[in-house]
């Protein structure tokens, strides 16, 4: 008879945790960080608490961009080139911009939409703009460099900051193009030697 009392104890005891349990995962607080608890039993605009909404059926964050935030719908954000975050208004925003991009304009919408690799007014950086060159237009390719040549001109000395120096039309030096020097008594006109 005792042992008998012992096992309706034990049973008592166990159905006793198990519901306890079952309340604890109806709690929305301990229901959005348990994947799919009850998630079947909850109904469409079921209160989750402060800071979280239903998603799926589930109470998910307001600060987890899986779900878009503090946004009515449960879109993931979306942010280009970067990888995103709620910010303090539980708004998309961007986290971390992916490598060789930068977020120039702060605008939450378009993302990290710099390519810092490319573009001469923000070279490396945001910001950073290559300055003007002679006879060439500006690039970028790491470091503040010539994109190209105007016609006509050519960069004769491999350096990038006095633009395309030599008039390759014109310059006896270097007659129709870098190093072509017409000999002695001769003049370069339209690019060749005469």
């Amino acid at each position: 008879m005792p042992r008998r009392r012992l096992e309706w104890g034990l049973l008592a005891a166990a159905l006793a945790l198990l519901g306890a349990g079952v309340l604890l995962l109806r709690h929305p607080r301990v229901r959005a960080f348990v994947p799919g608890a009850l998630s079947s039993a909850m109904a469409p605009g079921t209160d989750c608490g402060d800071g979280f909404k239903v998603c799926g059926g589930e109470c998910v964050s307001m600060d987890d961009p899986r779900h878009g935030c503090g946004a009515d719908g449960c879109d993931a954000c979306v942010t280009e080139n970067a990888a995103p975050r709620c910010d303090a208004l539980r708004m998309c925003a961007v986290d971390v911009c992916h490598k060789g991009f930068g977020d120039c304009d702060a605008d939450r919408h378009n993302g990290c939409e710099t390519n810092l690799l490319i573009n001469p007014d923000h070279c490396g950086a945001c910001d950073v703009v290559c300055p003007p060159l002679a006879h060439a237009e500006r690039g970028c390719g790491g470091g503040c460099t010539i994109w190209r040549c105007d016609s006509g001109f050519r960069d004769c000395d491999a350096i990038a900051g006095n633009g395309c120096e030599r008039d390759v039309m014109n310059d006896p030096l270097h007659c129709g193009g870098c190093q072509r020097a017409c000999r002695a008594g001769q003049r370069c006109a339209h690019g060749r030697c005469a």
